[in-house]
């Protein structure tokens, strides 16, 4: 990366606030990060649903595209999950292409987290 290259960080959104998008006009970050399940997948064409976790009035969902993304974690398991923004123009939709997912085991990490209270 050429010197004074600047990376744009990862910015955290609920999968509320993304599906209600529909223009991502006067963005100059496309990088989002979300806690989703993925609560359907089509192993087909690599794409999914991602349903919110613990947001209030859900839960949401929002179209999901794998297709950068090599191996697929566990159904239904609590995911942080990294990704850029952009609008199907087709279905007049936001679809989040997803580029890093992690897999946190929220049961222990929140026992851990006691612990060191």
């Amino acid at each position: 990366m050429p010197c004074g290259d600047t990376i744009l960080p990862f910015v955290n959104f609920t999968v509320e606030e993304l599906a209600s998008l529909t223009s991502l006009e006067g963005w100059t970050n496309l990088r989002v990060r979300i806690v989703a399940r993925i609560s359907v997948y089509d192993p087909l064409v690599n794409t999914g649903i991602l349903s919110s976790v613990g947001e209030s009035g859900g839960p949401y969902e929002l179209f999901c595209d794998f297709r950068l993304y090599k191996q697929l974690p566990p159904l239904e398991e609590t995911l942080f999950i990294f990704g850029e923004a952009c609008l199907d123009l087709r279905k007049r939709a936001f679809v989040l292409v997803v580029v890093k997912v992690f897999f946190i085991n929220f049961c222990c990490f929140l026992l851990q987290f006691m612990l060191h209270i």
